[in-house]
């Protein structure tokens, strides 16, 4: 199974701004880059959050985007730091989630 270019880029797109407005909000200037990225293991889809920091984060923006996520796009959150400076959310995207975004396209 594979996803239409266009779901995959949207569903990107919105997760990227949301998590963006969620540092604004708390007011975190220390983030070098935000990634947003769907891969396919083992059959599953998986969403990505990928947060680059020039410093430290304070938890409750950590635990925030983790509630967006499982709240909205997946079931489980998994939080792992994949090098320097660098911190990663993902989880299987629900099948809803494309339903939901395939309407909008």
């Amino acid at each position: 199974m594979e996803i239409p270019q266009k779901i995959a880029s949207r569903l990107q797109q919105h997760v990227k701004s949301e998590v963006i407005n969620i540092c604004k909000k708390a007011g975190l200037t220390n983030v070098a880059y935000t990634k947003v990225g769907i891969v396919e293991r083992e059959g599953k889809f998986y969403l990505y959050v990928k947060l680059k920091l020039l410093g430290k984060m304070p938890y409750e923006v950590l635990d925030s985007i983790a509630k967006l996520m499982r709240e909205k796009y997946a079931r489980k959150i998994m939080i792992d730091s994949p090098h320097l400076h660098a911190i990663r959310l993902s989880g299987e995207i629900r099948k809803e989630v494309f339903k939901e975004f395939k309407k909008r396209v």
